[in-house]
């Protein structure tokens, strides 16, 4: 859970969901952290910020992933 997936093979439509898990994932770490203390706070907004990174770069391949993109983007943190 704390290590984004790779996506081996992106013009395989099922495998490239991997990217909106991983955007899933950044946006449900985001949430989840602002409701632990500050060591752990840290540790998944890191995590959070590493399976958003393994994905974005994608999103103009598979647009259809973006709404994830938006709501890992949109989470308020505290």
């Amino acid at each position: 859970m704390f290590n984004p997936v790779r996506v081996s093979d992106r013009t395989d439509g099922k495998i490239a969901h991997l990217d909106g898990l991983n955007l899933s994932r950044s946006w449900c770490l985001k949430i989840l952290s602002n409701f632990c203390n500050e060591k752990l706070k840290s540790i998944l907004r890191k995590n959070a910020t590493d399976h958003f990174n393994e994905a974005i770069a994608h999103i103009e391949e598979d647009y259809l992933v973006g709404s994830f993109a938006l709501l890992a983007l949109d989470v308020k943190l505290k």
